[in-house]
């Protein structure tokens, strides 16, 4: 049996999409993060159909991948995860290994014992399935394992700490985040305090993150710091990400503002647009219908020439701000707008995208509407006066795993739809 049709079924929501990141799969319509609002069977189906369409391949393009290298993508990834020795143990070391490390699923732990021992994979191949689907430990019955060396092998991997990383993992990690110069001139600072205790005391002086640095600094002398600088750490990477989705949210927001500054501005602009035009009409009307024409003064020619001027600039201004509009909000096919009322400046932009709400209520009565679940579905609210009537098709949507957004005005359906709706730019997957 090929791994496509038993490995996916282990895996969780958040193995899937891992995978989906690590091979750049998506869903038609959605960005990849966006992801994770998808149902998990819709998850586990482009993951299958992935591996599927991949047998008898040799290399990975979109869509299609081998298990070969799935398992050796897995394996490389999940290297950042253990120690570096452990790819010199034996088939039987790692097995050990495998079976008591936590912080691996086991799709990865399958892939490592693929690439680093493969004549064994292969010979224990449906032994391993067996117990994998089970939900046995991943080498029972392959060898004999003494209980009791698993148990002191527990029990010393808890008190040792043999999971933490490595000092050369620490200053890779100082040296992404850009404190390398901040992190020698710490170190300087300890070399310069003559025994243990003052650097101690110097370390406890220092802010939260100075602090990190410097415990990290004193591990090769003081291993019992071991535990506090894996803590450390791991409150230093949480802070990068909380900082990360800060800065996403303040742009986010500002994108936002910006597109509704720009909606204000192009309407103001048509509505200039259409007062000089009148006003151009009128002195054209005037030049040729009065009987002054032929005298008409240069000053009042060159008041013509200076409007029909402002106009083009205008006319120019208006056409810039619509591309940079357009440019915010990529059409999509993807997506169905429903209303009863449009607002013609929306209705102008999303000309073949907005349908009625009897178009939603007959595709649900037909039962054809089924065809349309991978669309994204902007609904407005005012168009359903009953409340009885919207919790029904709310419903309806959402036990049926509908994606739909709804919204009241027209600034809150384009901020919506920024949000949500982005071509599908895949790029081919090269290992």
């Amino acid at each position: 049996m090929h791994e496509s049709e038993w490995l996916p079924r282990l895996l969780l929501k958040s193995d899937l999409l891992h995978i989906c990141n690590l091979f750049n799969l998506s869903i038609d319509g959605f960005r990849k993060d966006k992801l994770s609002t998808r149902p998990v069977e819709q998850l586990r189906g482009v993951v299958t159909s992935a591996l599927v369409r991949g047998i008898g391949t040799r290399k990975a393009i979109r869509g299609k991948i081998p298990m070969h290298l799935f398992y050796a993508e897995i394996a490389e990834d999940a290297k950042e995860q253990i120690p570096e020795n452990w790819k010199s143990l034996s088939f039987e070391e790692i097995a050990v290994e495998l079976d008591l490390c936590s912080q691996l699923r086991i799709y990865q732990k399958i892939a490592i014992i693929y690439e680093w021992h493969n004549d064994q994979y292969t010979e224990h191949s449906d032994a391993i399935k067996k117990n994998a689907v089970e939900k046995k430990p991943l080498f029972q019955g392959i060898f004999n394992i003494n209980e009791d060396e698993m148990v002191n092998k527990a029990i010393m991997r808890i008190g040792n700490g043999i999971l933490y990383p490595t000092v050369d993992e620490y200053t890779e990690f100082i040296e992404s985040i850009g404190a390398n110069e901040k992190w020698e001139a710490i170190k300087a600072r300890l070399d310069e305090n003559e025994n243990e205790r003052s650097k101690l005391n110097y370390i406890a002086s220092l802010n939260s993150f100075d602090r990190f640095l410097a415990v990290i600094a004193m591990l090769p002398e003081q291993e019992r710091l071991q535990q506090i600088a894996f803590s450390m750490y791991l409150e230093e990477k949480e802070n990068l990400k909380t900082e990360a989705f800060k800065q996403v949210k303040m742009e986010t927001v500002a994108t936002n503002e910006q597109c509704s500054r720009l909606m204000i501005e192009l309407e103001q602009a048509k509505e200039k647009n259409h007062c000089l035009q009148d006003e151009i009409v009128q002195l054209t009307d005037k030049i040729l219908t009065t009987d002054k024409a032929l005298t008409f003064s240069k000053a009042e020619l060159q008041i013509v020439k200076n409007e029909r001027e402002n106009e083009r600039q205008k006319r120019i201004y208006a056409e810039k701000i619509k591309e940079l509009f357009e440019e915010l909000v990529p059409l999509s096919i993807d997506a169905i707008i429903v209303t009863d009322s449009p607002d013609p400046r929306i209705k102008e932009v999303f000309s073949k995208s907005i349908f009625s709400k009897n178009f939603l209520l007959k595709e649900k009565q037909n039962g054809t509407i089924f065809k349309l679940k991978n669309k994204v579905w902007f609904i407005d609210r005012q168009s359903f006066k009953n409340t009885q009537d919207w919790l029904h098709i709310k419903n309806f949507l959402n036990e049926n795993e509908f994606y739909f957004e709804e919204y009241n005005d027209y600034i809150e359906l384009l901020k919506q739809y920024i949000q949500v709706i982005e071509k599908d730019i895949t790029e081919e997957y090269v290992p």
